[in-house]
């Protein structure tokens, strides 16, 4: 396929360059004459017919003049009230001229945009300008301050005079870290999203459009081919666009939404956080440059990061690579729907929130939680035991597979109706909206019921508006919203909704009802869904099959854990019997009862589980996934409760191994790195152990802090290994730190500190100073025992302790 695509573009290139100085007469008959491939003339016709639109095809809009160059106006002439001072721009349209106003004693600096006068064809783009920012009063947009017309008959528009620098040199100036980036970024994304509310399109985003002044505030400028939403004029705007910041829509004349300014913004972002662009184009023929920017995907940023470069390849992987790739995305559908959502995104990253650009994956969640959460999961990252069960307790509650996943995207596509509501519920939303920022979540606020009622009297598609919309409302976390949507629509009479469609439903509300905390309610609805789709077990088996997991975490609420566990044994051989043993549901539940065992204590059964879903993964070809992923962590997990160290070593370094892979660096992968150095310590290795710590450590405190759990953790283990190996001067440095990071993160009154004084006591005991060995032994012991449950998993650490002091006396 890409071999035929390559044949066509050099058919079009050669082509191209054959006709083009030729008279237009001349092209259509020669180009007749070829006889060539209907799709290759409809190309060179496309191309042609730019040109002939507009000489300067493909022209940044607006270029720098040199301070030496006249422009069509001397300075001194007089437009309105204003007086030239210079020419300080020109492009393929216009000229800007820097102009002062002196009427009644006001005295104001503004840009003076005119048509050139060689350029009379693109008079109504000037005026669509002009009649664009008269509706745009932003403090991110430079605004109209009057127009006209001028003596020689050509319109004019008095503009704001920003004084600044682009936003790529202002960052370079300033040697602006990738923080402060983002955030100048994000009035970018404000400004935009301001237009877009109003439904414009900008269409020409680029560096030289986005000034910075010295206070660092930014201006959005040039609005010369934007674009009213409902308006088609990409024919005629189509030659004064840029290549390299132009969406694949505007080179190929297609449809222009919020999402073509959203690539823009992409090759911006890109190129802040990069410092060069995710295309070369310059010096390439017309052709090769269109063919590489709508074939050629983007490399990832942190790909092309250099070592001198603006931010460090270690700070754009993950997060910033896929954000800026889904910006970037080719179809416009798969890109973020405007400038809003995506500093949704960026905002997120920043706040080490899960991100939409990379999806639900379960590792990648963990990884968020434990960056947001370090205190919640400090039990977790001390004591491998405690952290297997911390493990396992997330992973129950937060269990999302790929499957559920994939049916919110389906459910998204159901019918033209709905994604026509949806559409048009998130370009109305900021109709009559004041300035401030919209999130994806007040809109759907905002426009959720609204939508729901307006089908009242199309039933079936109104369930299907209202199925969707829960979803994402589910899909967001957001239980407090979906509630109240989907409880109204199964409370309501008239709805007509079918009984098929009350289950469907009901299931989501279920889980919402569930994920509140009301296992009454959720259980209430299951049942009615359920008992629907019993009727006709034969044709509603896949429903039927799906609530099982959600079934069984209601049942560990009423029941607990052995109720819940035969729920899941059912549901196993469900899936066998439907999907097969190897199919990815069959592994996902078959992990999901590993985790029930596991927690139930049944440690073989939760072995023989996490082994059989690994099998599956490696027959599906699929060891490479955040599924498989989570199965040998757990795997792991349980070969180390079962006291299997050298097993366990091998799964956990397999483990490490393929999340550095999918992943690189990361909170997460520092955190079974170093439980992976945790076990070759309990293995009797130190030496070995402190050899994968100290790496460890460098990455624990880049992505989660000098005093975090997790930081703490890796500290207490490498002041083990230097006990062990009588390094004593070492440890006492070491743990000096440790004590400092567990101070700061909880206290002196939490386990970080209780485990700081365990080691404490040993070192004593190695110098010789049991007596003090002995007293840091109790005060350990009292912290943990105020804890209570909290503090009861260590409750083994302080006898083994004591043991130690006890025998060594002895």
């Amino acid at each position: 396929m890409a071999s035929d695509r390559n044949t066509q573009w050099a058919e079009v290139n050669a082509l191209f360059d054959r006709l083009l100085d030729l008279l237009p007469d001349q092209r259509e008959a020669q180009l007749h004459a070829t006889g060539v491939d209907r799709d290759v003339a409809m190309q060179v016709r496309a191309m042609l017919a730019a040109l002939d639109v507009e000489p300067a095809f493909l022209e940044p809009s607006i270029a720098p003049a040199p301070p030496t160059e006249p422009g069509s106006l001397p300075a001194g002439t007089r437009i309105g009230a204003f007086v030239v001072d210079r020419l300080v721009g020109r492009g393929g349209m216009g000229e800007v001229y820097l102009a002062h106003r002196e009427d009644a004693g006001f005295a104001q600096h503004v840009a003076l945009k005119l048509v050139r006068v060689e350029a009379a064809a693109r008079l109504p783009q000037f005026e669509n300008e002009r009649r664009i920012l008269a509706g745009l009063e932003h403090p991110g947009i430079a605004r109209l301050v009057d127009g006209g017309v001028a003596p020689d008959g050509r319109p004019y528009m008095a503009m704001e005079f920003v004084e600044g620098q682009d936003i790529l040199a202002f960052a370079q100036a300033h040697r602006l870290d990738a923080e402060a980036r983002l955030r100048l970024f994000g009035q970018v994304c404000e400004a935009v999203d301001f237009a877009h509310r109003r439904l414009v399109v900008h269409r020409d985003l680029k560096p030289a459009n986005i000034l910075v002044d010295g206070e660092g505030r930014v201006r959005l400028l040039d609005f010369g081919i934007a674009h009213l939403l409902g308006d088609d004029d990409s024919a005629q705007t189509q030659a004064l666009l840029t290549p390299d910041y132009a969406a694949p829509e505007q080179l190929e004349g297609g449809t222009i939404t919020t999402a073509t300014d959203v690539h823009a913004l992409g090759v911006v972002l890109y190129e802040l956080l990069v410092g060069q662009r995710p295309w070369t184009l310059a010096g390439l023929p017309l052709p090769a440059s269109l063919k590489r920017r709508l074939e050629a995907d983007p490399a990832p940023p942190s790909a092309r990061a250099a070592d001198a470069g603006p931010v460090p390849k270690s700070r754009l992987q993950g997060d910033l690579d896929a954000i800026v790739l889904k910006a970037l995305r080719r179809e416009p559908e798969q890109r973020y729907t405007g400038a809003a959502q995506l500093w949704e995104d960026i905002a997120r990253h920043l706040r080490r929130e899960p991100v939409q650009a990379r999806g639900d994956a379960r590792g990648y969640r963990f990884r968020r939680f434990m960056a947001r959460h370090r205190w919640g999961v400090a039990a977790g990252v001390v004591v491998f035991a405690a952290l297997a069960i911390g493990l396992a307790g997330m992973a129950w509650q937060a269990r999302k597979t790929a499957l559920e996943r994939d049916q919110v995207l389906q459910e998204m596509a159901r019918t033209e109706a709905v994604k026509n509501s949806l559409l048009l519920m998130f370009r109305t939303a900021g109709e009559g909206a004041s300035g401030d920022d919209t999130t994806a979540k007040q809109v759907l606020d905002q426009s959720a019921q609204r939508l729901a009622d307006q089908y009242r009297d199309q039933p079936e598609t109104r369930g299907e508006l209202v199925e969707t919309l829960g979803s994402l409302y589910l899909y967001m976390n957001d239980y407090d919203g979906a509630v109240p949507l989907l409880r109204g629509y199964l409370d309501d009479k008239a709805s007509g909704a079918s009984a098929g469609k009350r289950a469907d439903i009901g299931v989501l509300l279920a889980e919402a009802e569930l994920r509140r905390g009301d296992a009454v309610a959720a259980r209430k609805r299951l049942d009615a869904a359920q008992a629907f789709w019993n009727a006709d077990p034969e044709r509603y088996r896949k429903p039927l099959i799906g609530s099982r997991q959600l079934q069984a975490q209601v049942e560990k609420e009423e029941s607990g854990l052995p109720a819940s566990i035969r729920t899941l044994q059912q549901a196993l051989l469900e899936h066998d019997a439907y999907f097969g043993r190897n199919n990815i549901e069959t592994a996902n539940i078959l992990n999901s009862l590993g985790i029930a065992y596991q927690a139930n204590g049944d440690i073989d059964k939760a072995d023989a589980a996490f082994r059989d879903s690994w099998a599956v993964h490696e027959a599906l070809g699929n060891e490479r996934s955040a599924a498989a992923l989570l199965t040998l962590g757990n795997w792991a997990t349980v070969a180390y409760r079962k006291q299997d160290l050298k097993r366990a070593e091998e799964l956990l370094a397999h483990a490490s191994t393929l999340r550095r892979e999918l992943y690189g660096p990361s909170a997460a992968l520092a955190a079974m790195q170093g439980n992976l150095g945790k076990i070759v310590l309990r293995a009797g290795r130190p030496r070995d152990a402190l050899t994968q710590l100290e790496p460890v450590l460098a990455m624990a405190r880049q992505y989660t802090g000098e005093h975090s759990p997790l930081t703490v953790a890796i500290l207490q283990s490498q002041v083990e290994a230097k006990i062990a190996l009588r390094d004593l001067p070492a440890a006492e440095t070491l743990l000096v730190q440790a004590k400092d990071a567990a101070r700061a993160n909880s206290g002196e009154t939490q386990v970080l500190f209780a485990i700081c004084m365990g080691l404490e006591a040993r070192l004593r005991h190695a110098q010789g100073r049991d007596a003090e060995a002995g007293q840091l032994a109790d005060r350990m012991a009292g912290i943990l025992h105020a804890l209570g449950e909290a503090g009861a998993p260590y409750a083994s650490e302080v006898q083994r302790l004591r043991g130690e002091l006890a025998g060594a006396a002895g």
